[in-house]
């Protein structure tokens, strides 16, 4: 793949992305202003913590992207872009689970590259 072809396919998934959040907040906030407000809810529930309800969330996604990793002719119900989307998109989630209330700043590259 040549990298014009490859920047084109991660625009086409940002696009997807935000089109798949637009869609599915209200049912996940359910009129809640907090964004986070259902792994919050459902962790109470089940006396869990919001990220470890996040991370069950997105383990399903992952699973299902190996079944077509598996097997490519897989009949899916759901768009192989999607599922990489939803999954994306739960790890940001996840991001904002864990620093919520923290003071997160921007790292910087050098502070990144001691980090490999």
């Amino acid at each position: 793949m040549l990298q014009k072809e490859f920047d084109e396919l991660c625009k086409q998934i940002a696009i997807d992305r935000r089109q798949i959040v637009e869609v599915k907040k209200p049912e996940y906030t359910e009129g809640h202003e907090d964004v986070l407000w259902n792994f919050k809810q459902t962790a109470h529930e089940l006396n869990l913590d919001p990220m470890q309800v996040a991370y069950i969330f997105f383990r399903k996604h992952v699973a299902s992207i190996g079944q077509v990793c598996s097997n490519r002719n897989r009949n899916s119900s759901e768009l192989f872009m999607h599922r990489i989307s939803d999954a994306m998109n739960y790890l940001e989630l996840i991001y904002a689970l864990y620093n919520e209330g923290q003071d997160v700043g921007a790292i910087s590259i050098a502070e990144l590259s001691s980090l490999y």
